[in-house]
């Protein structure tokens, strides 16, 4: 019986766990963090994203709200089983700030002339206890495979966190790399057949 080894335990390591298994393969996942845990960008995309937590105050029923304005967006989403809720603003921003103070002008600035309930999040900002700033990035490599070994999800194709699209590449790069070889060693064939897709997202 054949036996692989799968790197990393989120959406893209047990689907193709649930398939070698399916076609009669045994497959050992293996995941290094204790709990979830974020990435981290390694290419910059001129972007950047402040997050924190604040009260409810817009009573959001496990639910969420965006608002879009231009190339700017808010986006609110009840949590904590809806006693707090969870902030994100992103916009275009190039030399990123790495004090908090700066990076709070930055969002306050970006946003100055943004309506909807913004300004009312921008205030909940200065007290939030867990502000967080960084900026969006994405891999870019020339093939997610070589010999035996290939790379599947965000580690292989990660989409831009605003595109939404991130569980749908990982299953859907799962799929192609069974259609094109369930039974045989890894090859670049998932990659041909799947760039196009993620090359728009």
């Amino acid at each position: 019986m054949k036996h692989v080894l799968i790197s990393g335990a989120s959406v893209a390591g047990p689907a193709p766990a649930y398939w070698l298994h399916h076609h009669g393969m045994r497959a050992t996942i293996v995941e290094r963090a204790a709990a979830v845990r974020p990435g981290g960008p390694s290419h910059p995309m001129d972007y950047a994203f402040a997050t924190f937590s604040t009260a409810n105050f817009l009573n959001l029923d496990y639910s969420g709200l965006s608002h879009v304005a231009g190339d700017r967006s808010v986006n609110v989403f009840a949590s904590k089983h809806n006693t707090e809720a969870r902030v994100m603003f992103m916009f275009p921003a190039q030399d990123v700030p790495r004090n908090r103070d700066a990076q709070q002008h930055a969002v306050r600035t970006a946003f100055a002339q943004v309506g909807w309930r913004a300004q009312d999040l921008l205030a909940a900002m200065p007290s939030a206890t867990d502000f967080y700033f960084d900026e969006l990035g994405q891999i870019t490599m020339p093939t997610w495979s070589t010999g035996r070994v290939a790379l599947v999800g965000d580690a292989g194709y990660c989409a831009s966190p605003m595109s939404g699209r991130g569980t749908s590449q990982a299953l859907l790069g799962r799929t192609c790399w069974r259609a094109n070889c369930p039974h045989k060693t890894l090859t670049s064939r998932p990659s041909r057949s799947t760039k196009p897709h993620y090359a728009t997202t």
